[in-house]
């Protein structure tokens, strides 16, 4: 099965159910729509999800203003990736994480129990 790598706080809110979308620059892959994934974090799985749907957003949500104190960012998201929880784990499990991967690990391997 693969996997999602997504930051904390987020992960967290995903896994929780508090938060039901990410929003992304780019719609998610075919393959992976409506097919149970991992949610990854910080080297640990946390459960597992699926992506139900992924909608464009409207020109006008495109953009988020981020205020720094150091810089200001402007950040363009053009989907919104609507996420369902499948499975939460008790406890976060390890997992190898291959050199290089940002966004997605294709077969994770757990290093561990889910139960």
């Amino acid at each position: 099965m693969d996997g999602l790598i997504v930051k904390q706080p987020f992960a967290n809110k995903i896994i929780s159910g508090r938060k039901k979308r990410e929003l992304r620059l780019w719609p998610p892959p075919v393959k992976k729509m409506n097919r149970n994934i991992y949610l990854l974090s910080n080297g640990y799985a946390l459960g597992i999800i699926k992506i139900v749907s992924a909608k464009s957003l409207s020109t006008r949500a495109k953009t988020l203003k981020l205020k720094s104190v150091q810089t200001r960012k402007v950040i363009k998201y053009r989907y919104a990736w609507f996420l369902k929880v499948v499975k939460k784990f008790r406890r976060p499990v390890r997992y190898s994480h291959p050199r290089g991967a940002q966004i997605w690990v294709n077969d994770v391997k757990l290093i561990g129990s889910t139960r």
